[in-house]
């Protein structure tokens, strides 16, 4: 099951425990990301293996629990620079819009 699959079957007050944020914020989200990420790659070839779900969900679970990218990289099974990566994108995005 993937992220996207257990995030839709939290319910609401678990939603906000678990990610740090609601439903409907983090939905909004990633409809900007979704935006931001296609202009982003528009005329470039390589796009991440990770999904915007997990991208934001690694960058709020990184600003809220004060883990290690290293230990965000084992868990989404991604390398530690690519970890960094997504975070800063993440990052510049919000502070964006």
């Amino acid at each position: 099951m993937n992220l996207s699959e257990k995030v839709s079957k939290l319910k609401e007050e678990d939603f906000k425990q678990i990610i740090g944020i609601k439903r409907a914020t983090f939905y909004e989200m990633t409809d900007v990301f979704r935006q931001a990420y296609a202009s982003k790659h528009q005329n470039r070839g390589k796009h991440s293996k990770s999904s915007i779900e997990e991208q934001l969900f690694m960058s709020l679970k990184y600003w809220r629990q004060y883990i290690t990218q290293k230990e965000l990289a084992f868990e989404f099974c991604v390398g530690e620079a690519t970890a960094h990566d997504i975070i800063v994108w993440v990052e510049n995005t919000l502070v964006k819009t």
